[in-house]
């Protein structure tokens, strides 16, 4: 009988596998730039910056993680002359220490001109200097002055901060109310009167579309300049924005709600339908399949429930917890702070605790706090 059960145990683990592994692309520094040509000739450009958190490190202060960074900023030209610099200290905060070690980007913005030059090189460094990092981008740059009317660019406007919405978490657009257009033109078209907009919301059964002009009194030619739209009547599917002057047209696209779309890989729900989903009955089905059986029955569960919010809210909340509580050995899903951040979500504060006992972080919900401590790097429930 035990030789048995040893031969059991060996071939369970033994036992090849077909699931694909893939892994995920460590994310780099990065920069991103946009540019206006200004009346004087100049050039002035936009930069956003992208700083990954699991490029950084954190120390622990009162309000949560803090990581502080030295950045250098130059514009070089191709003989080495430095046209720009600038260099500042970044403090970059967290409140969750797995955010610290995520690799969602801390992102920081800044504007600046300068005189047009062509051949020229953008470069930024990012330097920890208590902890010996170092990190660099560089890229080439190539500003076409070519244009009557600039491409357009979305905002939102946060605290009279104009934040562009390609780096704005979804789940924030959704709510959004009203949308800021970026725009400039630099010629004046004759005969033409005044900038129009055109805001189309499409949907699965109707259209809706709304126009908007700008007079030619408050058209300045080389003014970079925000247009807000209210949009809170709008359908946030899928909007579409024309903007026209004279012959000039430009449009753009966004989906607010990405997650409409999403591809669900449903291998990565198995453990929490496994352990938070399935009642007995489904659990006894379920445990007889194979492994490719059990993601169709988990695929044809969700088709039955015919509730795409609550699957894509569950499978946020599955990816999250896998990407940020992950373990040795064990997906983040499976981990004490997975579990409750799959069953409560996202809680409403957070606060941290040292003591003789060790450290603490604490999460708090309307009627429910959780507390956890940390054990060799990974925080477990201490009273959950």
């Amino acid at each position: 009988m035990n030789k048995i059960l040893l031969f059991m145990f060996i071939l369970f683990f033994a036992c090849s596998t077909s699931e694909k592994i893939t892994l995920e692309k460590s994310k780099e520094i990065d920069f991103k730039y946009d540019y206006y040509v200004l009346e004087n000739g100049n050039i002035q450009f936009d930069v956003d910056y992208f700083l990954p958190y699991d490029k950084l490190i954190f120390k622990k202060n009162k309000n949560g993680f803090q990581s502080s960074v030295t950045i250098s900023f130059s514009v070089i030209e191709i003989d080495k002359t430095i046209l720009y610099n600038k260099s500042w200290l970044e403090n970059i905060e967290c409140d969750f220490f797995d955010e610290t070690k995520s690799n969602i980007d801390y992102i920081g913005n800044f504007s600046f001109e300068l005189e047009n030059k062509e051949n020229i090189e953008m470069h930024i460094i990012v330097n920890d200097f208590v902890n010996h990092k170092s990190y660099q981008k560089q890229k080439l740059i190539e500003p076409n002055e070519n244009y009557n009317l600039k491409d357009l660019k979305f905002y939102t406007k946060i605290e009279n901060k104009y934040l562009n919405i390609d780096y704005v978490n979804e789940s924030k657009l959704n709510n959004l109310d009203t949308l800021w257009i970026k725009y400039q033109i630099i010629s004046e078209n004759i005969g033409v009167d005044s900038l129009f907009f055109e805001i189309k919301s499409l949907s699965l059964n109707e259209e809706k579309n709304n126009k908007f002009a700008i007079p030619p009194f408050l058209l300045k030619k080389y003014e970079i300049k925000y247009f807000p739209v209210d949009i809170s009547e709008f359908n946030k599917n899928d909007i579409i924005v024309n903007c026209f002057y004279g012959n000039d047209k430009k449009s753009r696209r966004i989906n607010f709600k990405k997650n409409i779309k999403q591809v669900i890989d449903y291998s990565k729900l198995i453990y929490p339908m496994e352990n938070y989903i399935f009642n007995s009955q489904e659990y006894i089905e379920y445990v007889d399949l194979d492994s490719l059986g059990r993601i169709e029955f988990i695929e044809d569960y969700w088709k039955q429930k015919k509730d795409n919010d609550l699957l894509y809210e569950f499978y946020n909340r599955v990816v999250y917890a896998n990407t940020n509580f992950k373990k040795i050995g064990k997906p983040g899903s499976a981990s004490d702070m997975g579990k409750i951040y799959i069953i409560y979500g996202k809680p409403l504060s957070v606060d941290f605790e040292f003591n003789e006992n060790g450290e603490f972080e604490i999460w708090k919900y309307r009627n429910k706090k959780f507390i956890f401590i940390n054990r060799f790097g990974y925080f477990e429930c201490y009273r959950c």
